[in-house]
C-alpha cells in the first residue's frame, strides 16, 4: 500500500515508511566517518597555528630577555668606567668582560687633550643578534 507523499503518518506507520522509502538507512542520528575526519582535520590545523604561534612568542621573549639583560650590563659597565679616574681611562682600552652569555668590549680614544670618548659594547653569546652599545665622552674635570 503506497502512501501519498503529503501524508503524514505516527506511531510504527512512520517507522514502516521512513524505512521504505529510505532502505539501509537507520533512524538514528550520528556523525559519519568522513564527517569525524573533517572536523579532525580542522582541528589539527588549528592547532598547528596555535602551537607555531606559541613557539615564535616564546623565542621572541627570550631574544627580548637577552636584550634586556644586554643593555643592563651595558649600562652597568659604563657606570663601572665613569667611577674610574680619568687618568686610568685610556687604560682601559680593549678590554673585554664575560659574564654568562655576555661579552662585554670596551674602547676608549683620546678626543682632544682632556677628553676621552668611552665606548662599550656588549655582545650576546647565546643570541648573536642582541647587541647593545653605549659611547660617550669623559672630560677631565682636574685640567684647568
Amino acid at each position: 500500500m503506497a502512501y501519498p507523499s503529503s501524508m503524514t503518518c505516527h506511531g510504527p506507520l512512520m517507522k514502516f515508511r521512513f524505512d521504505r522509502e529510505h532502505p539501509g538507512r537507520s533512524r538514528e542520528r550520528g556523525f559519519t566517518l568522513v564527517e569525524v575526519m573533517i572536523a579532525a582535520a580542522v582541528i589539527a590545523i588549528i592547532l598547528i597555528g596555535v602551537v607555531s604561534t606559541f613557539s615564535t612568542a616564546f623565542v621572541a621573549d627570550r631574544v627580548a630577555s637577552e636584550a634586556t639583560q644586554a643593555q643592563n650590563y651595558c649600562r652597568q659597565t659604563m657606570e663601572t668606567l665613569m667611577g674610574q679616574p680619568f687618568s686610568t681611562l685610556a687604560s682601559f682600552n680593549g678590554t673585554t668582560l664575560v659574564r654568562g652569555s655576555l661579552r662585554s668590549t670596551v674602547e676608549t680614544a683620546t678626543v682632544a687633550v682632556g677628553l676621552v670618548r668611552v665606548g662599550v659594547t656588549v655582545v650576546s653569546t647565546a643570541e648573536p643578534e642582541v647587541r647593545s652599545q653605549l659611547v660617550t665622552l669623559v672630560a677631565d674635570r682636574s685640567a684647568p
